[in-house]
């Protein structure tokens, strides 16, 4: 019994002190799901109840042909409904500010040759979010949950 109140104690301590570390890692592995890419930052704080300020976030480019990001910011504010992130799927983002995006796009062509004649060529695109592949194979869009109606 002594030992399980011990590593209770220590738990809470470490959820106690340690708590805007942990939702740091909790977040930075949302945001990589999200984006399906790995995310990084410079600078995360998070001041309660609901507000966090990322400084100098990377969107890492998985294919990297000329640049290493997809995506870079300066800083990024946000400020969303406390009520959203607790009770709902859907988090409600009161305010949202980006300091000096910078989006990398990086479009290649790519010539297949169907035979061995050099006139059936065909022509199709990659880049590095995903866009052209979804072009050229027609898939559907994603579909996200609709938000809960309230009763």
């Amino acid at each position: 019994m002594k030992k399980f109140s011990v590593i209770l104690i220590l738990i809470i301590a470490n959820i106690i002190f340690f708590n805007k570390q942990l939702i740091k890692i909790y977040c930075s592995y949302k945001f990589s799901n999200w984006v399906e890419k790995k995310v990084v930052f410079d600078e995360f704080k998070v001041e309660y109840p609901n507000s966090i300020f990322i400084n100098g976030l990377k969107i890492i480019n998985s294919n990297t042909i000329y640049y290493d990001s997809i995506f870079e910011a300066e800083k990024i504010d946000i400020n969303f409904n406390l009520k959203s992130l607790l009770f709902n799927e859907l988090i409600i983002i009161n305010y949202l500010n980006i300091e000096k995006p910078k989006f990398f796009l990086e479009v290649i062509e790519k010539k297949i040759k169907l035979e061995e004649s050099a006139k059936n060529i065909e022509i199709t695109y990659e880049d590095n979010i995903g866009l052209a592949k979804k072009i050229n194979e027609n898939t559907p869009d994603k579909v996200w949950p609709p938000p809960k109606k309230k009763t």
